[in-house]
């Protein structure tokens, strides 16, 4: 897995991305500045 991690996040950009974890079927989850969860196109 590719884990990014993107620590300059405003709240005015709620559905900024904080992680992104690149699967190594080449699927991405993304855990959001909102607080939700969501699978990223490949």
């Amino acid at each position: 897995m590719d884990v990014t991690i993107y620590p300059m996040v405003s709240d005015t950009t709620p559905q900024a991305i904080l992680i992104r974890v690149r699967m190594p079927d080449g699927f991405q989850i993304a855990a959001m500045a909102d607080g939700s969860v969501q699978q990223l196109p490949k």
